[in-house]
Formats: structure tokens, C-alpha cells, sequence
């Protein structure tokens, strides 16, 4: 078999190389027809693509999407002209790997040059065999989702209507015929210059072979091998002249492939074909690249390893003539044998490294510039869809306190106000039952614990809902405010940013009406399986008349559970309107940094807005905590208050289902006023981190008037944004513990003046 002979044979395939048994004149016309035939299906594929580049891509994606597969295309056309131009020369440089002074002389350097050729043609079969399981995974890949639709495997430019099935099977199959054609030529070619490669440094460790064997007694086979090295160098010289420009083309199309194929992975879904078929298509190219720059690497390793031979020689005892002979052979090994990519690059691993770095650097310009085109092109079309504290505002609607958006025609809203009537008259006509039951009913302090933590409870919620009904149109204005700018959001992220809060929100209020729900079920259900058969009330309450006869106590009995449910409801809505107003205005200091951070333009202007944005954020903190401050000052009594008295109660009770209820009561409460002291705890922190967001703004580059609003705001974020309850205790973390202290010091006191 002669040397690179695998790679020649798919030459033979791709129409560039007449088998040797082709003497004959017909065979020989028989097979230039079938070259013509490879070199139209190559060109009309090619043609056929850039057409489309040119009238049909609009856009980097589609740009994205077609360039990788015409540059591969390309280049297969390329490396086809240059095959073709250069058989003679292909022919001559293999040959005279196969004549003197290439040829082996003895057993060793057959062993070395069938190591290489084995080498040289693993290397083929692997590669060919990872090329090739890249076109069958594209064709599987087309035949599944283009196919059915008569889409084609590529998108390209056709003289004809393809919509024709018989037009369209035609198209498809010269589409499919052509990728298998270009890969197979691309192998083939990428083989023949690595093996040229791979057979100069067998030629390489042949010429050191023979200078270890030089001895004082073989000095005259000296000049054969100075003449044999020179013979190397001009071997290697033949061959940058007719591969140069290929190598270039090959290693500067490779590098745009890669970046493509980087662009589209990063816009691909994991589990797709398409994924799959760009992973094998960038290991195709890396391959590629990684061939040329190892092989060429190599080369130059070895052509600087002749200098080292000469030294591990016996030349101490040779004549003069021939240590002056091995002299100016190490004189020329100094400078290595170099292959250049069109006199620009040299073919080796620092190359490579350098292409993939340039790869990188083109992706992530790509992706820079698709995320900057994608961002304009949505904050042209954005348009904020508005979703403020949802959840909450379903409940205080179920509350009687703020009238459905939907509901704008006056009927409706006469309606809804009638409708408001029964949950407050519910609730309150639950809260006079049970004081009216610790007036008259109460006997003892056992008495008096049990309703008294029930009956603060409904007291702080029925002062919640009478103070955001007499508050609505403010609190309305607090809804509306969050709604109009600087707050509202001005392009996709900053949507994002609110849509984010805007969740937090929905699932604190979810989770905590959960809470309250499953505490007053078990509540329930205890009454239902120990109170109802015996016509016991679920709450200790004093009631107007006799509830003895089966319908009044049903009546009453329905009364407790409806209004306890209405509480429930009605604690979480107001809980959650004031956390939910500390949340967004968390969301607005991202906003804002949001602002700070990304937007561009000009300068003054972006400041002006930014300073605006900020000092309406403090504007709205200080509207929240005046419209709630009150809520606020009660709700920490009343915390603290209920606190007490079921720590007092789980000390009295056994561990049964009354100790259960107090448990998960005194759960609920913690929550409810964990919400307020951690929210207020987040926006104080925020709004102190101003300063550094604007440090790590570009305000370098801003003019003085800029700068010296920044000091102004940065001045002002000194103060940080705070919550207060009757301008007495801060609503944070450090309240919550001491509020936690206070109860259990109330607690000890009440226990210590039991035992006395």
C-alpha cells in the first residue's frame, strides 16, 4: 500500500484522485465526468446558499444559522480547486516519499516509517468516523422535523419553485448528497496535508536514526545525510507553497464556524437534535484546527531535535571534516521547520490556543450585540403589565375595602358597598360579643385568658379594616403611585425586577393565609368534635338571646365560624398590604440600581432621573409609614399582649388539642408580626447600600454637575429609609427580639404572681 493510501481513496470518492487502475481512456473520461459532476453538486450547493445570505438574512439569528454551514461549504469548494490545480504536485510530494532519500534502508526505519503511516491512518478512520457521524446525525435530524413540513435540510436560494413535491424531493436529496460530498472532501484534504506532516517528521526521525549510526569507520555516508537534511527543509518548502493558502482559508473559516457554532449553543435547548448536531458539528472543527496545529507543532519539535541527536552521538571521535558536516547541519536544525498560515501565523499549538481565544472573543461579541438588539427590540415593543400585590388586593376585595378594577360602572360599585356593610358589621358584631362576654360571663382568670387572646386579635383586626376603610382613597393613591413613573418599570429587566417582587409578594400573603387558615381549621374541627355535641359555642361570647334550641345555635354557631374565617382573611389582607408596600419599595431600590447600572445615554439626564427616582422612593416611604404607623404602634401591643397570654395558657394546659390550637395561635402571631420587622429590616439595609451602588456606576466619565447630584443623593442615603410605630420603636429585626424579650419578662411576672 503506498503512503497516505486511506486518504487517497476518499479522494477517489470525492472525484480529485484517478485510481491507478484507471489506464484505460474511457475509464479515465468516465471518471472526469464524475469530477465535473462533484465540482457542480459542490458549487451549486455553495451558490445556492450565499444567494440566500444575500436576499434572505435579516437578522444575526438567521445570519447565525445559515453562515456555518455555507463557510464549510466554502471551503470544501476550495480545497476541491486547489486539489484539483495541485494533482500533479500532490502526486510528486507522495512520490518522493517513496524514492531516495526518503526511502527506508534497513529494518529500523521500515519500523519507523510503518509507525507513522499506522499513525497517520487511525487518525483517518477516527476522524472520517466523527465526520461522518455528524452528517448522519444532521440528516436524521432534518428527516425528523424538516421533512414532514417540505422544509429543506438548509436554508437556500432555488432558480425554482420547491413547494412541488417531485421540485422538492429533488432539492432535498442534492442538499443531502452535497453535505455527504463536503464532509467526505474536507476529511479527505484535512488527511492529506496532517499526513504530509505526519510523513515529514517520520522523515525527520529517519535522519536521526541514521546519524546515530555514523561512526568513524562509516564517516563517508556523511554527505548523503547533510544532503538528505537539506532535502527535507526544500521537501517542506514545495509543500507551504501549494498549501498556504488553504491552510489559511482552512484555519480562519474554522475560527468563524466555531464562534457560529458557540453563538447557536448558547441559543439551543439542551434536549434537542439541533443541541446534539452542534455539539458534534464544534468537536468536527475543533478536530479540524487541533490537526493542523498539533501536526504542525510537531514538525517543528522535531526538525529542532536533529540538534540534540548530533549532541548524543560519539562526535568526540570523529574526523574533522565530518563534525564541520554535522556543524552546519545543527547551524540549520537552530531554525526550525515552520509552516505558516499565509505568512501570517505559524502552524503550531500556540495557534490553536490563539484561535480559541479569538473564538471566544467573537462570541461573546455576538452575544453582546444579539442581547443589546434583542433589549431594543423589546423596550420598543415593551409595554408593563401591571400586577400590584394581587393577592392582597383579592383579599381586602373579599374584605369589603377596595372594589374590583373590573367593577368601574356605578351599579357595580353601589353594589359592592352594600356588600361591604356585612364583613364589617361580621367582624365587629364578633368583637362586642366577646367583650360584652368578658363583662358579664368572665368569673375567673382561666376565663378571662381564654377569651382575652381571642378577643385582642379580633380587636387589632376590626381597628386594621375600620382604618384602611377610612384611609381607602390614600391607600388607593399608595396603589396608584407604585404605578405611574419613575416606579413603573421602563423596559424588560426592570419588568423583571417588579415581576420578581411581585411573586415574593404573592407567595408571603399564599403562605401566610395558609397558615392562618390551617390554625383556625383545627380550631374548628377541635369544636366541632368536643363543643358541637354538647352546644358549646366555638368561642367563649355573649349573645342576646338564648342559644339553646338547635336553630339558634346553629345560627350562632355559623355566626362565629363565618366572622373567625372573615378575621383570618381580613389580618392577612392588612398584614399584607403593609408588608407587601415595604417589599416594593425593596423593588424600587433594585430599580433604581437597575438604572444606575445599565442604562446609557447622556449623563445629566440619567442623573437627574435617578436622583428623582430616589427622592420619590423616600417620598412614598414616608406616605406608607404615615398611613400605617398606627396599625403598626397597636399591632406590636397587641403581639406582645397575646404573646404573653398563651405562654401563660401552655403553661396551664395539658399537651392535648388545646395545646396544639395555642401553639399554632402563637405561631401565627410571631408571623404576622415577623413580617413587619423583617421587610422593614431589608428596605433600611437597602437603602443604605445606595452609596456603593453609585461607586460602582461609571461616574468617572460624568461631567461635574453630574457629580455633584450623586454627593447629594449619596448625602441623603446616610439616612437610611425607616419604619417606626408612633415614631416610638423602629420597625426591624431589633424590635422583634425585644419584643420577644418583653413577652416572656411579662410572662415570667405573670407566673411569678400566680405562685404568690
Amino acid at each position: 500500500m503506498g503512503v497516505l493510501q486511506p486518504a487517497f481513496n476518499i479522494l477517489i470518492i470525492c472525484g480529485c484522485w484517478i485510481p491507478s487502475s484507471y489506464r484505460e481512456t474511457y475509464a479515465k473520461m468516465l471518471y472526469t465526468l464524475y469530477t465535473i459532476f462533484v465540482f457542480l453538486l459542490l458549487y451549486s450547493f455553495c451558490i445556492s446558499q450565499f444567494m440566500n445570505l444575500i436576499l434572505y438574512v435579516r437578522s444575526p439569528d438567521e445570519l447565525s444559522d445559515n453562515l456555518y454551514m455555507f463557510i464549510a461549504n466554502f471551503l470544501a469548494c476550495c480545497k476541491f480547486t486547489t486539489l484539483q490545480i495541485n494533482r500533479k504536485a500532490i502526486h510528486i510530494l507522495r512520490r518522493k516519499l517513496e524514492e531516495e532519500p526518503c526511502k527506508p534502508v534497513n529494518k529500523e526505519e521500515i519500523e519507523i516509517q510503518n509507525k507513522f503511516d499506522k499513525n497517520i491512518g487511525s487518525i483517518t478512520i477516527y476522524y472520517t468516523i466523527l465526520v461522518e457521524a455528524t452528517v448522519i446525525s444532521m440528516i436524521l435530524s432534518s428527516l425528523f422535523t424538516d421533512f414532514k413540513d417540505k422544509k429543506l435540510a438548509y436554508k437556500a436560494w432555488l432558480p425554482f419553485d420547491y413547494s412541488i413535491r417531485k421540485y422538492y424531493y429533488i432539492a432535498y436529496v442534492h442538499q443531502i448528497i452535497a453535505l455527504i460530498s463536503t464532509s467526505l472532501l474536507n476529511v479527505a484534504c484535512d488527511v492529506i496535508i496532517c499526513g504530509l506532516f505526519v510523513h515529514v517528521c517520520s522523515q525527520q526521525e529517519i535522519l536521526s536514526c541514521r546519524l546515530r549510526e555514523i561512526t568513524k569507520e562509516s564517516r563517508s555516508d556523511i554527505g548523503k545525510i547533510v544532503r538528505f537534511h537539506n532535502y527535507l527543509y526544500g521537501y517542506v518548502i514545495e509543500m507551504k507553497k501549494k498549501f498556504t493558502i488553504i491552510i489559511g482559508i482552512q484555519l480562519l473559516s474554522s475560527t468563524l464556524v466555531v464562534c457560529f457554532i458557540l453563538y447557536e449553543l448558547a441559543n439551543t435547548p439542551l434536549v434537542s437534535y439541533k443541541y446534539l448536531q452542534f455539539v458534534l458539528y464544534l468537536a468536527c472543527m475543533m478536530t479540524q484546527i487541533f490537526f493542523y496545529c498539533w501536526y504542525g507543532n510537531q514538525l517543528k519539535l522535531k526538525s529542532v531535535e536533529v540538534a540534540n541527536t548530533i549532541f548524543e552521538m560519539e562526535w568526540p571521535f570523529l574526523d574533522n571534516s565530518t563534525k564541520k558536516n554535522l556543524i552546519n547541519i545543527m547551524r540549520r536544525a537552530i531554525i526550525p521547520i515552520e509552516v505558516s498560515c499565509a505568512y501570517i501565523f505559524t502552524i503550531d499549538l500556540h495557534t490553536f490556543v490563539s484561535i480559541l481565544k479569538m473564538s471566544y472573543s467573537t462570541y461573546n461579541l455576538l452575544q453582546r450585540k444579539r442581547r443589546q438588539s434583542k433589549m431594543k427590540q423589546q423596550e420598543e415593543q415593551f409595554s408593563p403589565t401591571i400586577h400590584i400585590l394581587r393577592w392582597t388586593s383579592f383579599l381586602l376585595t373579599i374584605c369589603g375595602c377596595y372594589p374590583p378594577s373590573s367593577w368601574t360602572t356605578s351599579f357595580k360599585r353601589s353594589l359592592y358597598r352594600v356588600y361591604g356593610v356585612f364583613p364589617f358589621l361580621l367582624l365587629n358584631s364578633f368583637l362586642v360579643s366577646q367583650i360584652l362576654d368578658v363583662v358579664f360571663n368572665v368569673e375567673n382568670q382561666e376565663e378571662f385568658s381564654d377569651n382575652f387572646s381571642i378577643t385582642l386579635v379580633v380587636l387589632v383586626t376590626s381597628f386594621k379594616i375600620s382604618t384602611i376603610l377610612m384611609r381607602r382613597k390614600n391607600v388607593l393613591f399608595l396603589f396608584d403611585t407604585l404605578q405611574k413613573k419613575p416606579f413603573l418599570p421602563m423596559n424588560v429587566k426592570e419588568q423583571e425586577i417588579r415581576s420578581r417582587f411581585d411573586k415574593i409578594t404573592d407567595w408571603n400573603t399564599i403562605g401566610y393565609t395558609s397558615l392562618l387558615l390551617i390554625c383556625a381549621f383545627w380550631i374548628y374541627v377541635r369544636s366541632f368534635l368536643t363543643d358541637f355535641k354538647n352546644r358549646k359555642l366555638t368561642f367563649r361570647a355573649w349573645v342576646p338571646y338564648d342559644y339553646s334550641s338547635a336553630f339558634a345555635f346553629l345560627l350562632t354557631y355559623a355566626h362565629q365560624v363565618t366572622a373567625a374565617t372573615m378575621c383570618c382573611l381580613a389580618s392577612v389582607a392588612g398584614d399584607s398590604l403593609y408588608s407587601g408596600m415595604l417589599v416594593h419599595i425593596y423593588c424600587q431600590f433594585e430599580i433604581l440600581e437597575h438604572r444606575l447600572k445599565y442604562n446609557k445615554g447622556d449623563g445629566n439626564y440619567l442623573v437627574k432621573q435617578c436622583a428623582r427616582h430616589h427622592d420619590r422612593i423616600y417620598k412614598f416611604a414616608k406616605m406608607v409609614n404615615n398611613e400605617f404607623k398606627i396599625i403598626v404602634f397597636f399591632q406590636f401591643f397587641i403581639s406582645m399582649s397575646v404573646l404573653c397570654f398563651n405562654l401563660y395558657r401552655m403553661t396551664q394546659i395539658k399537651i392535648d388539642s388545646k395545646f396544639i390550637e395555642t401553639t399554632l395561635y402563637s405561631i401565627c402571631t410571631l408571623t404576622q408580626i415577623f413580617y413587619y420587622c423583617w421587610y422593614g429590616n431589608e428596605v433600611k439595609i437597602k437603602s443604605l447600600e445606595l452609596p456603593d451602588m453609585i461607586f460602582r456606576n461609571d461616574w468617572l466619565s460624568l461631567n461635574n454637575d453630574a457629580k455633584k447630584s450623586f454627593l447629594i443623593v449619596m448625602r441623603r442615603a446616610m439616612k437610611p429609609v425607616e419604619f417606626t410605630s408612633v415614631h416610638i420603636v423602629s420597625v426591624n429585626l431589633d424590635s422583634f427580639m425585644a419584643l420577644l424579650k418583653t413577652s416572656y419578662s411579662a410572662f415570667n411576672m405573670m407566673q411569678q404572681n400566680k405562685n404568690l
